[in-house]
């Protein structure tokens, strides 16, 4: 049985570790504590490692084929049972299957950019000239109220 300091010291190790980054190593402390993976073969680490390699390679795909996938396509290589082995590539694989299910309407929402709402418009100073216009009418009544006592 462990000890306190033991299991805070091990937590501690996990916290410090980022799991996007650093899962193997999160998983091969985990087993290492646990002593569920100290006798594991060299191959299952290879096995793991290729299996993420190919994770990756399968996002990759998908992202530079975007618009050519069917979704049963994308449904199939994007299944979350697929990436039950690495939580930060389920979570990239995910986002990708929510993008990939509005693809169809990314072509039809408004744009609502500032610089897209004048875009009929006939002159680009337009903009300015409001705002100084506001500015003077602003000051003149300001003025108006000072010389009338209001």
């Amino acid at each position: 049985m462990k000890s306190i300091e033991e299991h805070r010291n091990h937590v501690q190790e996990l916290l410090e570790l980022n799991p996007g980054r650093d899962a193997a190593e999160i998983i091969r402390l985990r087993q290492s504590y646990l002593s569920q993976g100290v006798h594991s073969p060299p191959d299952e680490l290879k096995r793991t490692r290729e299996a993420m390699t190919l994770l990756n390679a399968t996002l990759a795909e998908c992202r530079a084929n975007f618009w050519k996938y069917g979704d049963e396509d994308i449904n199939e290589l994007l299944q979350s049972n697929r990436f039950a082995i690495a939580p930060e590539l389920a979570q990239a694989a995910s986002r990708l299957l929510s993008w990939y299910q509005l693809r169809d309407r990314i072509g039809e929402r408004t744009l609502t950019s500032d610089s897209r709402s004048f875009q009929g418009s006939t002159s680009p100073l337009i903009v300015p000239i409001v705002m100084l216009s506001t500015m003077v009418l602003v000051f003149i009544l300001t003025m108006l109220s000072i010389w009338l006592g209001l």
